[in-house]
């Protein structure tokens, strides 16, 4: 939400170097380089958005710190959290290739793979119960249907042009009739 963030015009955010250099343009060395451990593209996209606009509601910071603290406190299952999003495509970006209709075969299966691993890291937050980890256990839908649906549809090994063919399994459609 736009009014819980505060607005950081162009100028301060080269010179505060949040996310680049100044001298040379580069992450490395920015804050965002000092403190990005995030192990998947959506993760990092999310830390470079939380750099870039950072909370003022007081709630809403005290939400995450309240999190961070049961992370420490709770070292053994923040890192299986950790071990369950490592690997994970960027389901955004397959997402909006879905919904784009530009999605081939071969990033279709990479979509299934991660929704597959998606029920372990829900177990996982569901043992974290401070902060931002009760909105996530609340909203976070592992797609278990959508799963199932990719595996029974698209073929193990698809081409990866889809004019190809051969991207839906033999036999999907008339299980569908």
């Amino acid at each position: 939400d736009l009014s819980e963030t505060m607005e950081i015009d162009y100028s301060t955010r080269v010179n505060l170097e949040l996310t680049q250099t100044i001298r040379t343009g580069a992450k490395k060395g920015s804050l965002l380089w000092a403190i990005d451990k995030t192990k998947t593209s959506m993760g990092g996209r999310l830390l470079r958005k939380w750099v870039e606009e950072p909370l003022i509601i007081s709630s809403s910071i005290n939400a995450r710190l309240d999190a961070v603290e049961e992370c420490y406190d709770r070292f053994i299952e923040c890192h299986e959290l950790i071990e369950g999003l490592t690997g994970l495509y960027d389901i955004e970006r397959l997402a909006s290739k879905v919904s784009l209709g530009s999605i081939n075969g071969r990033e279709m299966i990479a979509l299934k793979n991660s929704l597959g691993k998606l029920p372990f890291p829900k177990e996982c937050s569901s043992k974290f119960g401070k902060g931002i980890f009760r909105q996530i256990n609340e909203l976070l839908d592992p797609l278990e249907d959508i799963y199932d649906l990719l595996d029974r549809s698209i073929a193990d090994d698809p081409p990866i042009s889809i004019t190809e063919g051969d991207i839906i399994k033999p036999g999907f459609n008339e299980e569908c009739d």
